[in-house]
């Protein structure tokens, strides 16, 4: 799973500080949220779910996380058309081991801890 930092590059306007704060406030708080959703998802709380997918979005947009958005979204509208829980608990697992992945490679590319 790739990576692209263009746009948090553009936000960040060249300040290589802000975005070594950026990635690692996104390690932290996105695998937490995920954290939390499957844990949400163990009490069926499918409102939680959908706002923890809502609020991590922005994020994963920022780091040109496409397929990880993708089923951001589909998690996050999933409370207005629920699908079989197991098969949102194939997505939140698909989530976080994408998240996961490209938390192995920031940390790897900027020697974050």
């Amino acid at each position: 799973m790739k990576y692209d930092l263009t746009r948090l590059e553009a936000v960040a306007e060249g300040d290589k500080d802000f975005i070594v704060k950026v990635l690692k406030v996104f390690i932290t708080e996105v695998t937490a949220d995920i954290q939390k959703m499957q844990d949400a998802f163990e009490s069926e709380d499918l409102l939680d779910i959908s706002k923890l997918a809502h609020k991590i979005k922005p994020n994963l947009i920022l780091l040109g996380l496409d397929q990880p958005t993708a089923l951001s979204v589909k998690i996050e509208k999933n409370r207005l058309r629920p699908l079989p829980l197991p098969i949102l608990k194939n997505q939140l697992d698909e989530l976080q081991a994408l998240v996961a992945e490209v938390v192995v490679l920031l940390k790897r590319d900027f020697s974050l801890v």
